[in-house]
């Protein structure tokens, strides 16, 4: 089994003042999709794709995505698609991210219309493409170093 991040251990985030808590629903307001954030009484499993790809951008940059000063800029940032106040979502992908498949990726978990979010099987399936030109280009690397395939 892979580890790919590690949760704070006790089940509590570090910072209380963001954390969002209704009937049905708590959890930290920068990872919270758009439709939490607009209160909309019934939403879809796409609120874990959303939140997938604020993990993504935390991995990538090394900070919350979204983040503002109070709750209410948080999610002003998250509606605007704003990351902070020089750099949306488009921007980030463009200067920030070079494989355009990992691009398409966040960009398709960070979509503000949860029906144009993919599900999760298909997220997988583009993990699993991420995945595999990521081998293909490890395997040319060792092939092109001195012409023979070296990965066996």
């Amino acid at each position: 089994m892979i580890q790919l991040c590690k949760f704070n251990t006790i089940g509590m985030p570090f910072n209380f003042k963001k954390l969002l808590k209704r009937d049905n629903f708590s959890g930290h307001v920068n990872y919270s999709a758009p439709e939490l954030i607009l209160e909309k009484m019934h939403f879809s499993s796409k609120v874990d794709i959303w939140s997938l790809g604020c993990c993504i951008y935390f991995m990538l940059a090394k900070k919350d995505p979204f983040d503002g000063r109070t709750p209410q800029e948080t999610k002003f940032n998250i509606l605007n698609h704003q990351f902070d106040r020089q750099m949306n979502l488009q921007k980030f992908c463009n200067e920030k991210i070079t494989d355009p498949l990992l691009q398409n990726i966040l960009m398709n978990c960070l979509a503000l219309n949860e029906n144009a979010r993919p599900s999760c099987r298909q997220v997988a399936e583009m993990l699993e493409n991420f995945q595999s030109e990521e081998n293909s280009i490890d395997m040319g690397k060792k092939i092109s170093k001195n012409g023979l395939n070296t990965s066996y």
